[in-house]
């Protein structure tokens, strides 16, 4: 009998049984990772696509400590700062792979809350630029 065949038997019993309190949520804590931002959304969220297991996928990922005005604003004020902020956000990646040490899953706004850095260093991160 194939090995995966084992695997796959062990996998679905497992599944027949389980119940909500026997697994936690999936995160990606503790994960770094080199990164390319495809979409700068405003000042404290950009887009992301790094590789998770060999495969490539997109994140919708938040700067950790920051909060910035959104682009959605209909105040004009509000709305000329969130352009400034993302502006800069923008510069600040340009077109460079990014390094980023994702910290937790912020459900509200529906991204992955991470630090970024420009090397793997890891000794200034971008939040730490904007504050």
């Amino acid at each position: 009998m194939p090995a995966n065949f084992l695997t796959k038997r062990k996998q679905k019993d497992f599944l027949k049984n389980v119940q909500y309190k026997d697994v936690p949520y999936f995160n990606l804590i503790g994960y770094n990772t080199w990164a390319k931002c495809v979409k700068v959304v405003d000042g404290d969220t950009a887009i992301f696509v790094f590789y998770y297991h060999k495969v490539p996928y997109r994140f919708r990922v938040g700067l950790a400590k920051i909060n910035c005005a959104e682009m959605k604003s209909e105040d004009p004020a509000e709305l000329s700062v969130a352009i400034l902020a993302k502006d800069y956000l923008t510069s600040l990646i340009g077109d460079e792979l990014i390094y980023i040490e994702c910290l937790n899953y912020e459900p509200a706004y529906g991204r992955l809350m991470a630090n970024l850095y420009s090397n793997k260093k890891m000794e200034k991160s971008f939040s730490d630029a904007l504050l």
